[in-house]
């Protein structure tokens, strides 16, 4: 799960990573200014967290099995 830390605070979560960058940074390009673009965010967000979260223990136990066939 990616983790963010900022001093003593401790943020996981994407989304709730993603929302406090956007808050706490004045850069424009973290937080889209216009109700759509905070839009298209959330969605790529979503889509992230949905699947390529779902990829990661396939990754992690094809990881370990060319591991395994290296160490052969």
């Amino acid at each position: 799960m990616p983790t963010l830390v900022d001093r003593e605070l401790v943020v996981y979560g994407a989304g709730i990573i993603g929302e406090y960058l956007g808050r706490t940074l004045p850069v424009p390009g973290v937080a889209a200014g216009r109700p759509g673009g905070r839009a298209q965010a959330r969605i790529a967000l979503h889509r992230i967290e949905q699947d390529w979260y779902a990829l990661v223990p396939a990754l992690e136990c094809a990881s370990v099995a060319t591991s395994s066939v290296r160490a052969a």
